[in-house]
């Protein structure tokens, strides 16, 4: 975010109301917006042609509402299962969980114009902007928030500075993922913050390599509490273990930076992979697939205006005229792939 923002949680959304601290659930996302619209100001910059990141948001509400390791009761039977059983792609079914729709519907509140299907609270020409165009119409202002991740800071600081007096012309923060209605709770009766963080980076040691002893060496040190400050120190992310980024740390950390690291450690960590399952019991369809919450079902198809048009239940489970649902059309794939791996 990059503007000033705040919520009265006391008050009315009245239009033109002060924001001073970030939305915390989507109600107030969506008050947010219609404030930033009724000042002139754009909520959000986001890219048209990777589209795919939404689902890294719509995987954060999904598990929000139906629960991480567990089924959140309060909105699903323990026999619907939870986000994990999704992640691990116990079934075909998962892609009838109502967290799923939920997801859909927050998303499309914050972007999506459900009479036309056409993208709203963006700027004109979205739709051809890569992942650098969208990170730099936000830094030069023209939008409030961006949809975006830990490395926006390191990529674009150096476009911030846009009058030349050798100082950051704005100030940006990472900001938590808003909360649908019903999300999760922590046993202290608070709210879950979720945040998404990609996996999949691997270090491979050739069967044949000359130095594998110094090869092992590096590798140990790589995952050294040594090396995860010196990584987070100039990369301004996390690496993969449980430490705490600031101890015994001088660095001034900028605002995202600072900002980002809390926010992860403070937080949920989702991911596409089931995180949190022992190794043994990880699916290999979860393994070696990797799909989404969209199944097999096309990105470009999934993001068209006819699409968006629908009903989640329509988009997820039950299909519409033409159009076949996300269940539909991943379930055949999804019973080859029991047969593939030889799970049947």
């Amino acid at each position: 975010m990059a503007t000033p923002h705040t919520t009265a949680k006391e008050g009315a959304w009245a239009v033109g109301d002060m924001w001073i601290a970030p939305p915390e659930t989507m109600e107030e996302m969506v008050a947010y917006c219609a404030d930033l619209n009724a000042r002139g100001i754009t909520p959000f910059s986001w890219a048209g042609l990777a589209k795919h990141w939404f689902n890294y948001f719509m995987t954060a509400w999904f598990a929000q509402y139906q629960g991480y390791t567990t089924p959140n009761l309060q909105n699903v039977a323990a026999e619907d299962g939870c986000y994990a059983d999704f992640a691990n792609f116990t079934s075909a079914e998962n892609w009838k969980m109502q967290g799923l729709q939920v997801a859909f519907d927050a998303l499309c509140s914050l972007v999506v114009d459900k009479e036309t299907g056409k993208w709203k609270n963006s700027l004109p020409g979205v739709t051809a902007y890569d992942e650098q165009d969208a990170a730099r119409h936000f830094v030069q202002q023209e939008t409030a928030m961006c949809f975006g991740g830990s490395f926006m800071y390191r990529e674009n600081r150096d476009f911030m500075d846009r009058d030349g007096d050798g100082k950051e012309d704005f100030t940006m923060k990472m900001m938590a993922i808003p909360t649908v209605e019903g999300a999760e709770k922590n046993a202290d009766g608070t709210t879950k913050k979720y945040s998404y963080k990609n996996v999949g980076e691997y270090l491979c040691v050739p069967r044949n390599a000359v130095n594998l002893d110094l090869a092992k060496e590096f590798l140990v040190f790589m995952c050294s509490e040594e090396n995860n400050h010196i990584f987070t120190n100039e990369t301004s992310t996390m690496r993969p273990f449980e430490y705490d980024p600031f101890e015994g740390q001088t660095k001034d950390w900028a605002p995202f930076e600072y900002t980002t690291l809390k926010l992860y450690n403070e937080s949920q960590k989702v991911s596409v992979e089931p995180l949190g399952i022992a190794r043994d019991k990880i699916s290999p369809i979860a393994r070696f697939k990797g799909v989404s919450i969209m199944g097999t079902q096309d990105t470009f198809v999934f993001y068209s205006e006819s699409t968006l048009k629908l009903t989640a239940e329509e988009v997820f489970v039950t299909g519409k005229g033409s159009y076949e649902s996300v269940y539909d059309v991943t379930k055949p794939n999804y019973n080859s792939w029991l047969i593939q791996y030889g799970i049947e």
